[in-house]
């Protein structure tokens, strides 16, 4: 399996679509990235939210209004299209303007689902997306997340989390938008995609699998129902090994070895292997080690959800 971001990448383009996780800061970075660069900034979540409040609906009933009308998201998607074909220097805020607009630089941003929804529950933006809590925002923003996977999956027949779609990955939960920003232009200036890792996280959002060890940077990563996990085994680092890096290190870079539904070299289903291997006892001792507690905790049998 070629492990490149996007190895057809050209040389050069100059168009950003920036794609991501609910609450990971997307409209934040792209005004932030459109100002640095000069760059015009395009949003189709402004739209939608635009859309969702003049029908007096919240983002999710707007969503699940969409999942019986295709007529809108195409409506938002072909301008998308249109809108590339005619211009450049362009930056999209947009779940899906990596796909409608193939030759541009892809970047994802993550987030952890609590840091997410904190963020959010915090936010202000407008009485038809506030919660009553921030489980009861846990619980909405993974109910839209869904909703939006299965219908752009049923729509365009794409994997729309998929990390492999993209050219560049970053987690917003421990760093500030502005030093995203920073790492996007720097990336983007670069255009060295396949020279790049792909992955770059804090280590409290990367949870362990197995052993002690964990390959030399760039890591080999997992990332599983949306947590990171670091892959151990050396073989995909030429056999070389080396300590934990220190977990007050701000910035880990990595590129993706495997993701839900892809299988391990024997034959197992990644997330079985996750299951099997990412033990509440062996976080514990992470955070131990690391002196930090993870804002959040992956699905486990001895555990539950989240």
């Amino acid at each position: 399996m070629d492990h490149r971001p996007n190895p057809s990448l050209p040389a050069a383009t100059d168009i950003i679509t920036i794609s991501g996780d609910l609450g990971s800061g997307k409209s934040t970075v792209s005004h932030l990235l459109a100002d640095r660069l000069g760059f015009k900034r395009y949003s189709t979540g402004d739209i939608q939210r635009d859309l969702a409040k003049a029908r007096g609906m919240s983002s999710l009933e707007f969503n699940r209004l969409a999942e019986g009308d295709p007529s809108i998201d195409r409506l938002i998607d072909k301008g998308t299209a249109d809108l590339a074909a005619g211009n450049c220097k362009l930056i999209f805020d947009s779940r899906l303007a990596w796909h409608f607009v193939p030759v541009s630089f892809k970047v994802y941003l993550s987030v952890d689902p609590v840091v997410a929804a904190n963020r959010i529950f915090s936010a202000d933006r407008g009485a038809v997306e506030r919660y009553g809590t921030v489980q009861e925002a846990i619980a909405k923003l993974r109910e839209r997340r869904r909703s939006e996977a299965e219908r752009f999956a049923v729509y365009y027949g794409i994997k729309v989390e998929s990390l492999r779609n993209f050219d560049l990955v970053i987690d917003s939960s421990f760093h500030e938008p502005e030093q995203i920003a920073d790492l996007i232009g720097n990336c983007f200036n670069a255009q060295e995609v396949d020279k790049l890792p792909m992955i770059h996280l804090s280590p409290k959002v990367l949870y362990p699998l197995a052993g002690e060890e964990r390959p030399l940077q760039p890591l080999a990563l997992v990332r599983v129902a949306g947590f990171y996990y670091s892959w151990p085994e050396a073989e995909h680092q030429g056999g070389r090994t080396a300590p934990l890096p220190p977990l007050t290190e701000p910035l880990l870079s990595g590129y993706l070895a495997y993701e839900e539904g892809e299988l391990t070299p024997s034959g197992k289903p990644i997330e079985r292997y996750v299951a099997e291997q990412c033990t509440p006892e062996l976080i514990a001792r992470q955070e131990q080690l690391g002196g930090f507690r993870y804002p959040s905790y992956p699905p486990h049998p001895q555990r539950g959800s989240t």
